[in-house]
Protein backbone atom coordinates (compact mmCIF):
# COMPACT_ATOMS: atom_id res chain seq x y z
CA UNK A 1 0.00 0.00 0.00
CA UNK A 2 1.55 3.50 -1.02
CA UNK A 3 1.83 6.44 1.55
CA UNK A 4 -0.23 8.52 -0.22
CA UNK A 5 -2.90 5.79 0.72
CA UNK A 6 -1.57 5.66 4.36
CA UNK A 7 -2.44 9.22 4.36
CA UNK A 8 -5.71 9.62 2.88
CA UNK A 9 -6.97 6.31 5.35
CA UNK A 10 -5.64 8.80 8.30
CA UNK A 11 -7.65 11.69 6.80
CA UNK A 12 -10.65 9.21 6.31
CA UNK A 13 -10.37 8.27 10.05
CA UNK A 14 -10.33 12.06 11.59
CA UNK A 15 -13.39 12.53 9.60
CA UNK A 16 -15.38 9.64 10.55
CA UNK A 17 -15.78 10.83 13.64
CA UNK A 18 -18.09 13.54 12.35
CA UNK A 19 -20.16 11.41 10.30
CA UNK A 20 -23.91 11.82 10.77
CA UNK A 21 -25.43 9.46 13.16
CA UNK A 22 -28.97 10.03 13.50
CA UNK A 23 -30.59 8.05 10.74
CA UNK A 24 -34.17 9.79 11.51
CA UNK A 25 -32.34 12.51 10.75
CA UNK A 26 -30.82 12.09 7.54
CA UNK A 27 -33.64 10.40 6.56
CA UNK A 28 -35.77 13.17 7.61
CA UNK A 29 -33.77 15.59 5.68
CA UNK A 30 -33.79 13.65 2.78
CA UNK A 31 -37.29 13.77 2.06
CA UNK A 32 -37.43 17.39 2.90
CA UNK A 33 -35.33 17.59 -0.77
CA UNK A 34 -38.17 16.39 -2.38
CA UNK A 35 -37.80 15.03 -6.27
CA UNK A 36 -34.21 15.61 -7.88
CA UNK A 37 -31.19 13.37 -9.12
CA UNK A 38 -28.82 16.17 -9.38
CA UNK A 39 -27.33 18.09 -11.93
CA UNK A 40 -24.48 18.92 -14.51
CA UNK A 41 -20.92 19.68 -12.97
CA UNK A 42 -20.22 23.54 -13.99
CA UNK A 43 -17.49 22.94 -16.12
CA UNK A 44 -14.43 20.49 -16.47
CA UNK A 45 -11.12 21.08 -18.05
CA UNK A 46 -11.08 19.86 -21.37
CA UNK A 47 -14.47 18.46 -21.50
CA UNK A 48 -17.46 19.31 -23.56
CA UNK A 49 -20.81 19.12 -21.15
CA UNK A 50 -24.36 19.26 -22.68
CA UNK A 51 -27.51 17.63 -21.29
CA UNK A 52 -30.62 16.13 -22.24
CA UNK A 53 -33.49 15.10 -20.73
CA UNK A 54 -35.53 11.34 -20.69
CA UNK A 55 -37.69 9.55 -18.79
CA UNK A 56 -37.82 12.32 -16.01
CA UNK A 57 -34.15 12.19 -15.43
CA UNK A 58 -31.32 14.89 -16.97
CA UNK A 59 -28.56 13.18 -18.60
CA UNK A 60 -25.11 14.44 -18.84
CA UNK A 61 -23.11 13.89 -21.42
CA UNK A 62 -19.29 14.20 -21.06
CA UNK A 63 -17.17 14.22 -24.92
CA UNK A 64 -13.66 15.19 -25.57
CA UNK A 65 -13.27 18.92 -26.11
CA UNK A 66 -12.45 19.00 -30.01
CA UNK A 67 -13.07 15.58 -31.37
CA UNK A 68 -15.40 12.97 -32.19
CA UNK A 69 -15.90 10.55 -29.49
CA UNK A 70 -14.81 7.19 -30.53
CA UNK A 71 -17.81 5.21 -28.81
CA UNK A 72 -20.06 5.63 -25.89
CA UNK A 73 -19.92 4.72 -22.06
CA UNK A 74 -23.14 5.00 -19.72
CA UNK A 75 -22.05 5.79 -16.21
CA UNK A 76 -24.09 5.01 -13.11
CA UNK A 77 -22.71 7.04 -9.99
CA UNK A 78 -22.87 6.22 -6.89
CA UNK A 79 -23.68 7.70 -3.80
CA UNK A 80 -26.32 5.11 -1.35
CA UNK A 81 -28.78 5.67 -4.10
CA UNK A 82 -29.81 8.84 -1.84
CA UNK A 83 -27.18 11.45 -2.94
CA UNK A 84 -26.07 13.07 -5.97
CA UNK A 85 -22.53 12.41 -8.20
CA UNK A 86 -20.31 14.47 -6.18
CA UNK A 87 -17.07 16.26 -7.12
CA UNK A 88 -14.74 13.01 -7.33
CA UNK A 89 -17.42 11.24 -9.06
CA UNK A 90 -16.80 14.33 -12.31
CA UNK A 91 -13.08 14.08 -11.85
CA UNK A 92 -12.79 10.75 -12.48
CA UNK A 93 -15.07 10.73 -15.40
CA UNK A 94 -12.96 13.72 -16.97
CA UNK A 95 -9.94 11.93 -16.93
CA UNK A 96 -11.28 8.80 -18.09
CA UNK A 97 -13.18 10.85 -21.24
CA UNK A 98 -9.74 12.30 -22.07
CA UNK A 99 -7.68 8.76 -22.00
CA UNK A 100 -10.11 7.10 -23.72
CA UNK A 101 -11.73 9.81 -25.79
CA UNK A 102 -15.15 8.25 -25.48
CA UNK A 103 -18.40 10.05 -24.95
CA UNK A 104 -19.76 9.07 -21.16
CA UNK A 105 -23.74 9.45 -20.76
CA UNK A 106 -24.72 9.70 -17.06
CA UNK A 107 -28.06 9.52 -16.22
CA UNK A 108 -29.25 11.83 -12.74
CA UNK A 109 -31.29 9.44 -11.81
CA UNK A 110 -34.15 10.23 -8.88
CA UNK A 111 -33.11 9.78 -5.36
CA UNK A 112 -34.62 8.01 -2.47
CA UNK A 113 -36.24 8.13 -0.51
CA UNK A 114 -38.50 10.60 -2.80
CA UNK A 115 -37.94 7.90 -5.41
CA UNK A 116 -37.34 3.99 -5.26
CA UNK A 117 -35.78 1.11 -6.96
CA UNK A 118 -39.28 0.24 -8.67
CA UNK A 119 -39.30 3.58 -10.19
CA UNK A 120 -35.83 4.01 -10.79
CA UNK A 121 -34.56 0.80 -12.34
CA UNK A 122 -37.50 0.58 -15.42
CA UNK A 123 -36.44 4.60 -15.97
CA UNK A 124 -32.83 3.91 -16.28
CA UNK A 125 -33.26 0.79 -18.16
CA UNK A 126 -35.74 2.92 -20.45
CA UNK A 127 -33.08 5.34 -21.03
CA UNK A 128 -29.85 2.83 -21.68
CA UNK A 129 -32.11 0.80 -24.17
CA UNK A 130 -31.96 4.14 -26.11
CA UNK A 131 -28.23 3.98 -25.98
CA UNK A 132 -27.13 1.17 -26.68
CA UNK A 133 -23.73 2.05 -25.76
CA UNK A 134 -20.31 -0.59 -25.80
CA UNK A 135 -19.80 -0.06 -22.16
CA UNK A 136 -22.04 0.20 -19.19
CA UNK A 137 -19.98 1.58 -15.30
CA UNK A 138 -20.97 1.98 -12.20
CA UNK A 139 -19.27 2.54 -8.76
CA UNK A 140 -20.81 1.98 -4.96
CA UNK A 141 -24.48 2.20 -5.12
CA UNK A 142 -24.48 3.16 -9.11
CA UNK A 143 -22.93 -0.17 -9.51
CA UNK A 144 -25.78 -2.27 -8.01
CA UNK A 145 -27.96 0.11 -10.46
CA UNK A 146 -25.52 -0.84 -13.24
CA UNK A 147 -26.36 -4.42 -12.77
CA UNK A 148 -29.95 -4.38 -12.07
CA UNK A 149 -30.91 -2.78 -14.99
CA UNK A 150 -28.81 -4.84 -17.72
CA UNK A 151 -30.73 -7.50 -15.82
CA UNK A 152 -34.21 -5.57 -17.09
CA UNK A 153 -32.27 -5.18 -20.76
CA UNK A 154 -32.08 -8.65 -20.70
CA UNK A 155 -35.46 -9.10 -19.85
CA UNK A 156 -36.82 -7.07 -22.49
CA UNK A 157 -34.75 -8.03 -25.10
CA UNK A 158 -32.69 -4.94 -25.71
CA UNK A 159 -28.81 -5.81 -26.93
CA UNK A 160 -26.12 -5.85 -23.64
CA UNK A 161 -23.04 -3.64 -24.16
CA UNK A 162 -19.26 -5.08 -24.94
CA UNK A 163 -18.76 -4.55 -21.05
CA UNK A 164 -19.70 -3.73 -17.74
CA UNK A 165 -17.03 -2.23 -15.39
CA UNK A 166 -18.15 -2.35 -11.74
CA UNK A 167 -16.38 -0.13 -9.31
CA UNK A 168 -17.02 -1.32 -5.54
CA UNK A 169 -20.65 -2.02 -6.74
CA UNK A 170 -23.31 -2.23 -3.62
CA UNK A 171 -24.83 -5.45 -5.13
CA UNK A 172 -27.12 -6.64 -1.48
CA UNK A 173 -28.97 -4.10 0.05
CA UNK A 174 -29.59 -6.18 3.01
CA UNK A 175 -25.97 -5.61 4.46
CA UNK A 176 -26.29 -8.58 6.74
CA UNK A 177 -23.48 -10.89 6.02
CA UNK A 178 -21.47 -11.56 9.24
CA UNK A 179 -17.86 -10.76 7.72
CA UNK A 180 -19.26 -7.28 6.75
CA UNK A 181 -19.22 -6.46 10.46
CA UNK A 182 -15.78 -7.71 10.95
CA UNK A 183 -14.37 -5.37 7.21
CA UNK A 184 -16.51 -2.21 9.66
CA UNK A 185 -13.20 -1.69 11.75
CA UNK A 186 -10.85 -1.27 8.52
CA UNK A 187 -13.60 0.72 6.66
CA UNK A 188 -13.11 4.15 7.38
CA UNK A 189 -15.90 5.20 4.47
CA UNK A 190 -19.11 3.33 5.29
CA UNK A 191 -21.17 2.08 7.81
CA UNK A 192 -23.67 -1.21 8.57
CA UNK A 193 -26.02 0.75 9.96
CA UNK A 194 -26.21 3.85 7.15
CA UNK A 195 -26.44 1.39 4.09
CA UNK A 196 -29.36 -0.50 6.04
CA UNK A 197 -30.68 2.69 6.02
CA UNK A 198 -30.36 3.52 2.81
CA UNK A 199 -30.97 0.46 1.12
CA UNK A 200 -34.22 0.31 2.85
CA UNK A 201 -35.30 3.92 1.93
CA UNK A 202 -34.34 2.79 -1.79
CA UNK A 203 -36.01 -0.28 -1.75
CA UNK A 204 -39.57 1.35 -0.69
CA UNK A 205 -41.99 -0.84 -0.93
CA UNK A 206 -40.20 -4.06 -2.75
CA UNK A 207 -38.60 -6.57 -0.69
CA UNK A 208 -34.67 -6.10 -0.10
CA UNK A 209 -34.26 -9.71 -1.44
CA UNK A 210 -36.04 -8.04 -4.69
CA UNK A 211 -33.37 -7.82 -7.48
CA UNK A 212 -33.96 -4.19 -8.68
CA UNK A 213 -32.27 -3.86 -5.10
CA UNK A 214 -30.10 -6.80 -4.79
CA UNK A 215 -29.48 -7.73 -8.15
CA UNK A 216 -26.97 -10.27 -6.75
CA UNK A 217 -29.80 -12.39 -6.07
CA UNK A 218 -31.21 -11.34 -10.09
CA UNK A 219 -30.68 -13.64 -12.82
CA UNK A 220 -27.14 -13.30 -14.63
CA UNK A 221 -27.38 -15.21 -17.72
CA UNK A 222 -26.70 -13.71 -20.74
CA UNK A 223 -24.84 -10.25 -19.04
CA UNK A 224 -21.67 -9.42 -20.62
CA UNK A 225 -18.11 -9.99 -19.50
CA UNK A 226 -17.67 -8.05 -15.91
CA UNK A 227 -14.63 -6.42 -14.78
CA UNK A 228 -14.73 -5.91 -10.60
CA UNK A 229 -12.44 -3.86 -9.01
CA UNK A 230 -12.35 -3.26 -5.27
CA UNK A 231 -10.49 -2.99 -2.28
CA UNK A 232 -9.70 -5.73 0.67
CA UNK A 233 -10.50 -3.20 3.27
CA UNK A 234 -14.02 -2.21 1.71
CA UNK A 235 -17.13 -4.04 3.48
CA UNK A 236 -18.64 -4.35 -0.25
CA UNK A 237 -15.55 -6.72 -1.16
CA UNK A 238 -18.34 -9.25 0.18
CA UNK A 239 -20.48 -8.60 -2.39
CA UNK A 240 -17.93 -8.65 -5.07
CA UNK A 241 -17.35 -12.32 -3.80
CA UNK A 242 -20.91 -13.35 -3.58
CA UNK A 243 -21.06 -12.21 -7.44
CA UNK A 244 -17.92 -13.71 -8.56
CA UNK A 245 -19.30 -17.30 -6.84
CA UNK A 246 -22.55 -17.03 -8.74
CA UNK A 247 -20.70 -15.91 -12.12
CA UNK A 248 -18.91 -19.38 -11.67
CA UNK A 249 -22.26 -20.46 -11.42
CA UNK A 250 -24.35 -19.83 -14.21
CA UNK A 251 -21.80 -17.03 -15.89
CA UNK A 252 -20.47 -14.27 -17.04
CA UNK A 253 -17.11 -14.33 -16.89
CA UNK A 254 -15.76 -11.63 -14.80
CA UNK A 255 -12.57 -10.80 -13.55
CA UNK A 256 -11.84 -9.29 -10.12
CA UNK A 257 -9.36 -7.20 -9.64
CA UNK A 258 -8.73 -6.95 -5.56
CA UNK A 259 -6.59 -3.86 -4.46
CA UNK A 260 -4.60 -5.19 -1.03
CA UNK A 261 -5.37 -2.44 1.82
CA UNK A 262 -7.81 -0.21 -0.36
CA UNK A 263 -10.91 1.64 0.32
CA UNK A 264 -14.31 1.85 -1.04
CA UNK A 265 -14.24 3.07 -4.35
CA UNK A 266 -10.28 3.64 -4.44
CA UNK A 267 -9.98 3.86 -8.00
CA UNK A 268 -12.14 7.04 -8.04
CA UNK A 269 -9.72 9.00 -4.99
CA UNK A 270 -7.56 11.33 -6.19
CA UNK A 271 -4.00 11.19 -5.38
CA UNK A 272 -3.14 7.77 -5.11
CA UNK A 273 -0.75 5.55 -7.25
CA UNK A 274 -3.56 2.27 -6.78
CA UNK A 275 -6.50 4.38 -8.05
CA UNK A 276 -4.06 6.11 -10.86
CA UNK A 277 -3.34 2.43 -12.05
CA UNK A 278 -6.70 0.85 -11.59
CA UNK A 279 -7.71 3.99 -13.58
CA UNK A 280 -5.39 3.03 -16.68
CA UNK A 281 -6.92 -0.62 -16.38
CA UNK A 282 -10.58 0.59 -16.52
CA UNK A 283 -9.36 3.20 -19.95
CA UNK A 284 -7.54 -0.19 -21.48
CA UNK A 285 -10.52 -2.18 -20.81
CA UNK A 286 -12.94 0.91 -22.35
CA UNK A 287 -10.37 1.17 -25.49
CA UNK A 288 -10.51 -2.53 -25.89
CA UNK A 289 -14.85 -2.96 -26.91
CA UNK A 290 -16.03 -2.07 -30.38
Amino acid sequence: MSWQARVLAGVLRAASHFAPRDLDRVRDKLQQRGHTGGSAPGKLKSVHITTWESHGMTIVRLTPSGAAPTKTVFYCHGGSYCYEAAGLHWQFLRRLVLETQAAFEVPMYPLAPVDTAGSTVPAVTAVLAGLSPSVVMGDSAGGGLALAVLQQLRVQGAPQPDKLILIAPWLDVRTADPRQRELERGDLMLRVSMLQAAGQMYAGELPLDHPFVTPVLGDLRGLPPISLFVGTRDMLSVDARELVRRCREVGPPLDLIEAPGMQHVYPILPFLPEATQARADIAALIRSTT
